[in-house]
């Protein structure tokens, strides 16, 4: 569930192909991105995903919920997240939820989001309190020299395929990996 970083993105074409090897078993993806997406449509989304009964779900709306033009606020992103958070798990007790933070604005789009930042604690924050995985792409964007962040996100805001796959996905599985012992899962058989 998420964005334009999410609809129609690399990292997301190239996470089944990806999965697939490291848990030895099919994997389907389903993607609820959507252009323009914030929490609050998100909190609309969240029964089409109760209908499609994921084994897990991927929640990103930090870098919408941030713009100055959503008015959304940091205190309704954390309740609207909560709620989805809430919504998934009655419905579906063994869904494995993960928040995740994505790219940096930069430009104009910074501009637009000066608390794109703030927003990212918010899914920090509650990953702890709901005891949710956390998928935290703000490490491997705030080491980028600018030269390269420019290049990897060259509209300010969506990031091309190659960085998209060599942060987003890599992040994606690493956490999977780490947060659910995929591999000693896949070494034991």
């Amino acid at each position: 569930m998420g964005t334009s970083l999410t609809a129609g993105a690399a990292w997301v074409d190239a996470l089944s192909a990806t999965l697939e090897p490291l848990i030895g078993r099919p994997v389907r993806v389903l993607n609820f991105g959507k252009a323009g997406a914030t929490s609050r449509s998100g909190l609309e989304t969240v029964d089409e995903v109760i209908v499609a009964r994921p084994d897990m779900a991927i929640i990103e709306f930090g870098i919408n919920d941030a713009g100055l033009h959503r008015h959304i606020t940091l205190a309704e992103s954390a309740v609207n997240l909560a709620a989805i958070v809430a919504r998934l798990r009655a419905a579906i007790a063994e869904v494995r939820l993960f928040l995740m933070t994505m790219s940096p604005a930069i430009g104009l789009h910074a501009w637009l989001r000066p608390r794109l930042g703030r927003y990212y604690e918010v899914y920090q924050d509650l990953s702890e309190r709901e005891r949710v995985g956390l998928i935290d792409n703000r490490p491997h964007w705030k080491a980028m020299p600018r030269r390269e962040l420019a290049r990897a996100l060259p509209d300010g805001r969506h990031v091309i395929p190659e960085y998209a796959l060599s942060i987003t996905l890599e992040n994606v599985v690493r956490t999977i990996v780490r947060d659910y012992g995929v591999l000693s899962c896949v070494q034991a058989r």
